[in-house]
């Protein structure tokens, strides 16, 4: 469908939408963190009220129609607004409240400038919606779903996750593996650590466990995050990181340089000023000193430790060190031939710390998406 919008210099107009019926076949299944189904979640689509409660072996089934309902004139702050024009003559499509990010849409006034036009797009059959997983009367997770028409999801039954985020997600085509995925201020970032595995193997799951891996992802050193020879750890090799740079991240995403994360903590930063707080999990730390983590964006930094080539840490020699008390992320920006910038929240400080490791030291990796 063809959707389209105008303005000039006195307003902002909105065009009638249609009323849509579509069909909705949506199946999956609940597992728990081991693996295991999870009976008695409601499973129910947002903008319809259908739901499903998942049997003892964890599947759910939803089947019927939804409405996709039509733009009404003069009420551009209506949760079923579809289009909307913003300055620059660009164009937002929103389905029940939400854009395709899955964020709630903030309506302002069209400022009065230069007539522009423009159209968008979409197929009926894509029209957004979101997903929402309830268990014991509470809602544990949301999703953002992009078409009415899906089998075969399998969400992981997990309390850790922040229920008031609609979160999207990414399918990795290299080994399959999904991640959820969260739009902070003008950027979208995982909302969990990289777990692939790249092919020289250069990575590592903390305390070599399995377990470690699903739960913080892998922890890999500068050279290999940004796919560069070994030697780029012990020499300067700034001249071949591209903007922006894949490194090991999915298509379509990128290793963040240091200025994004910059923009990240800064955005972070608005809600109380302490960045590391509205970043952290507020799950899965054993202590912290100065404020409680509350996982204000969906961030959910988890502290997924580090590991050294050798390190005595309390008369032991050890390679995995500080998993429960600090996560840091690369990032790729180069500092010097033996260091790189890093970023760190940890259990001593409310902050995002932006500093610099030795590149042969391994850490985390969070991929930002490329700009569309």
């Amino acid at each position: 469908m063809w959707l389209f919008a105008k303005r000039n210099v006195f307003a902002c107009f909105l065009l009638l939408v249609a009323s849509i019926v579509e069909a909705v076949s949506l199946s999956g299944k609940v597992i728990n963190p081991d693996g295991s189904p999870k009976p008695g979640v409601v499973v129910t689509l947002a903008a319809t009220g259908v739901a499903a409660t998942t049997g003892s072996d964890g599947t759910w089934a939803l089947s019927g129609s939804t409405h996709a309902i039509g733009v009404v004139p003069g009420q551009a702050n209506s949760p079923t607004t579809h289009l909307l024009l913003r300055q620059r003559g660009s164009l937002n499509l929103a389905y029940s409240g939400y854009d395709f990010s899955g964020r709630p849409l903030t309506f302002s006034a069209c400022p009065p400038t230069k007539s522009a036009a423009g159209q968008a797009n979409r197929l009926s059959k894509a029209l957004p919606d979101t997903l929402v997983y309830g268990w014991n009367g509470y809602v544990i997770l949301r999703d953002t779903l992009s078409d009415l028409e899906q089998s075969g999801i399998v969400r992981r039954f997990d309390t850790t996750w922040n229920a008031a985020i609609v979160y999207g997600y990414l399918t990795d085509p290299r080994d399959g593996q999904v991640y959820r995925t969260v739009k902070i201020g003008p950027q979208t970032w995982m909302a969990e650590n990289l777990n692939f595995v790249p092919q020289s193997d250069s990575s590592w799951a903390y305390g070599n466990s399995p377990d470690s891996a699903l739960k913080y992802g892998r922890l890999y050193r500068w050279a290999a995050v940004l796919g560069l020879a070994d030697s780029c750890n012990r020499a300067v090799c700034s001249t071949l990181v591209k903007k922006p740079h894949r490194g090991i991240c999915p298509v379509g995403w990128h290793v963040p340089k240091a200025a994004e994360w910059d923009s990240l903590g800064a955005f972070a930063g608005r809600r109380g000023g302490r960045t590391g707080l509205n970043l952290k999990s507020k799950f899965g730390w054993k202590f912290y000193l100065y404020g409680t983590p509350v996982d204000s964006f969906g961030f959910r930094g988890l502290p997924g430790g580090a590991r050294d080539v050798l390190l005595y840490t309390d008369g032991i020699l050890r390679n995995f060190i500080s998993a429960g008390t600090s996560g840091q992320w690369w990032n790729a920006t180069e500092q010097l031939a033996y260091s790189a910038y890093s970023n760190v929240t940890g259990y001593q400080s409310p902050d995002l710390i932006h500093g610099a490791g030795d590149k042969s030291m391994s850490y985390s990796l969070r991929c930002v998406r490329d700009s569309l």
